[in-house]
């Protein structure tokens, strides 16, 4: 009995020990969106973001000036060209990846 009690508290500590191992990997990306011309059509980029990438109005930061949406994320659970491929989803063109046509039709005129 008091070898099973040595195997479970040796499993728990390694348990805790592995978990303990994954770290988080924050980044931020720079996303050029040429189509961000209003706080509306940044409202629906912010929406769409965390709608398809589960991330949070306060880890997204718009530069109207720019036309550049700066996103924090896990690179751990995500990558930069999923957050294009968002975007692009939405509507827009995002770096290097083209609208999707069907979206960009149905966007508000003056974010086309």
């Amino acid at each position: 009995m008091r070898s099973m009690k040595r195997c479970v508290a040796l499993f728990m500590f390694c348990a805790v020990l592995i978990g303990g191992c994954r770290k988080h990997d924050i980044r931020t990306a720079a996303v050029h969106v040429p189509g961000l011309k209003s706080a509306g059509c940044a409202q629906l980029i912010i929406a769409i973001l965390g709608r398809e990438q589960a991330i949070g109005p306060s880890d997204i930061d718009v530069r109207m000036d720019t036309k550049t949406v700066y996103v924090r994320y896990n690179s751990l659970q995500r990558s930069v060209k999923n957050l294009e491929y968002s975007i692009a989803k939405a509507g827009f063109d995002a770096n290097e990846i083209p609208a999707n046509k069907a979206a960009k039709d149905k966007l508000p005129a003056g974010c086309k």
